[in-house]
Parts: structure tokens; C-alpha cells; sequence
């Protein structure tokens, strides 16, 4: 019997069930299967899911956000703006039977690359992400240098600094992916 193959994210289109889909974390759930299509359509965010074989195996969610100045980690607010533009990962969820398999690892790997590669087209300082909880948040650290703002500990900041592969992600989520 020959693995599933795990296929690289992409756009979510209206065909793609979402259903079935159980990560564990019913708001995430609720929100993929409820509003993920609609704010596509609304252009509120855009949804990017990920399979492993014929099987959902996860997704994620990006939006333009903005963060105030204020709230940047110590020594990153110079020459920022009042509200200093960034990119939102808004939704992020891997189904709960393959949790645990380095799944989560090469979607996030997707995001970043995603989010940097839009970050100069458009200009956009990071990558934010408000964790849901101290595991989520555990995870996003263990992959990537995020620093917490400083209105939240939950709310992450990924500088881009111009070179995504080097500065976004550490070594051990490189290791995972193979990129």
C-alpha cells in the first residue's frame, strides 16, 4: 500500500468539502465550514487548504491586518507608522487524526512563504497571528522567531526582514519541510 501524497496548499473552492472536517478546536471548525467561502467571496480573507491524498488535512486563513505602533515587541517600532500594515493568519487548523504528523509544520512553512511573498508586493511589516491558546502558541514559536506583541502574549509578530527562508523560519521547520 503506497502513503497518501501530501499536496501543496491551495486556494479553497467552492467544490472542496469542508463538512467532515474535526480538528478538535470546534471555533475553527465552525468558522471553516460556515464563513471560510463567504469571506473569500467577500474578500475579508483568503482561505488556503492543504490534502494528503483525497483527505482534508488542514487549513489556513490570511488577512490584511495592522497593528499600532504601541504594541510592536521593543525596538521594532522605529520608522513604523501609527497602524503598521502586516498580514494576518487569521484561521489555522489540521484535521485532529493527522495531528501530530508534521503536517501542521509544512502548512505553517506554506503561510510564511505565502505572507512574505505578498509582503513585498503590497507591503506589509509581518506575519501576525493571535494564538488561541499557550499550545497554539507553542507551536507557532517552535517553528518560527515570532515575538509577542506587547498588548498580548498571545498575539505574535514575524518580522519580515527581506529574506524569507533565512529571517521566517528557523531551522527546524527548514528540516520538516525540506525547503
Amino acid at each position: 500500500m503506497t502513503e497518501p501524497v501530501l499536496h501543496q496548499p491551495r486556494r479553497l473552492t467552492l467544490p472542496d468539502t469542508r463538512l467532515q472536517f474535526d480538528s478538535g478546536a470546534p471555533e475553527l471548525d465552525q468558522w471553516f465550514k460556515k464563513f471560510a467561502w463567504e469571506n473569500m467571496q467577500a474578500g475579508n480573507a483568503v482561505t488556503y487548504v492543504m490534502f494528503l491524498g483525497e483527505t482534508l488535512a488542514g487549513y489556513y486563513s490570511l488577512s490584511a491586518a495592522a497593528v499600532r505602533k504601541d504594541e510592536l515587541p521593543h525596538g521594532l517600532s522605529a520608522r513604523r507608522p501609527a497602524s503598521t500594515p502586516c498580514i494576518l493568519l487569521a484561521r489555522f487548523a489540521i484535521d485532529a487524526t493527522l495531528q501530530g504528523r508534521g503536517l501542521g509544520s509544512a502548512m505553517l512553512h506554506d503561510a510564511v512563504n505565502r505572507a512574505a511573498n505578498a509582503s513585498h508586493s503590497i507591503g506589509a511589516a509581518a506575519l501576525l497571528v493571535h494564538c488561541r491558546d499557550e499550545l497554539a502558541k507553542d507551536f507557532y514559536t517552535k517553528h518560527a522567531e515570532f515575538l509577542e506583541l506587547n498588548s498580548n502574549s498571545l498575539h505574535l509578530w514575524l518580522p519580515d526582514e527581506s529574506n524569507p527562508s533565512s529571517i521566517w523560519l528557523t531551522p527546524a521547520l527548514t528540516e520538516v519541510t525540506g525547503r
